[in-house]
């Protein structure tokens, strides 16, 4: 029986991705997941965070399976999950085509309905919760990936899937960031443009920035002013930073 599933290939498209069943282990599976730090936690120096996930939902074996003795090599397709339909097409011609065994849908066995586990429904697998502490360095970039081997689903004939955690970085109120740059944008008066100015920066790990131009130093619409070592910490280089940019816009 189909254990539940809406359509003969549903199990098949769950265990197999839709592809075709080969005998023996296959290349395990990996399910991406989305995380959302914000800016000043990629940006922090100190110490490195950790971020616990969400709850992910994943694929897990079922502690029970099936009752003892009722699965049992298909009927159908004896075993091999597949199986040949033959169409007429004419009057002296046929045509064979080999597909999934509809009775078993290519897993090679069969469990009567009536033996199915009642918790997984002879599928062998149940959806569970997990949730993952994820270690963020310092320094890591929009996109970036950290892979959890074998944390994913668990299915019958596979190998146990990975959980692939992408970083989505959520845009910070002042800060803009460029690579290991961070752009801020500061809005001056004309007399402070001709003059010179100051201005006070509060960095993301909540330092205060004092920050001048030096006399004679004419500041014109869309100017950019540069800091040395107060961007984003470099990935894996603890000592390195990259630059803070003022951006200048003149009232």
């Amino acid at each position: 029986g189909t254990g539940g599933f809406g359509s003969p290939m549903d199990i098949f498209d769950l265990f197999f991705g839709g592809g075709v069943r080969m005998r023996g282990r296959a290349d395990r599976r990996a399910s991406t997941h989305p995380l959302v730090p914000p800016l000043s936690t990629l940006g922090k120096t100190r110490f490195p965070p950790v971020h616990t996930g969400g709850l992910l939902e994943v694929l897990g074996g079922c502690s029970c399976g099936v009752r003892e003795g009722a699965q049992r090599r298909c009927p159908k397709c004896h075993g091999s999950g597949m199986e040949v339909r033959i169409h007429q097409l004419g009057p002296s011609m046929i045509q064979q085509i080999q597909t999934v065994c509809s009775q078993c849908q290519g897993q090679c066995e069969w469990i009567r309905p009536r033996d199915c586990c009642l918790t997984c429904n002879g599928r062998k697998v149940v959806r569970e919760k997990k949730i993952l502490s994820v270690h963020l360095d310092k320094g890591m970039k929009d996109g970036q990936k950290i892979t959890f081997h074998e944390e994913g689903d668990q299915v019958p004939g596979l190998e146990p899937g990975d959980i692939i955690i992408v970083l989505d970085q959520k845009e910070h109120p002042v800060f803009h960031r460029s690579g290991d740059d961070l752009i801020v944008k500061r809005e001056i008066s004309l007399a402070d443009a001709l003059c010179g100015c100051r201005q006070v920066i509060r960095t993301l790990d909540n330092r205060t920035l004092l920050i001048s131009s030096q006399p004679g130093d004419v500041i014109r619409p869309g100017d950019l002013r540069c800091v040395p070592n107060e961007g984003m910490p470099v990935y894996r280089s603890p000592f390195q930073k990259g630059k803070l940019i003022l951006q200048f816009q003149v009232r």
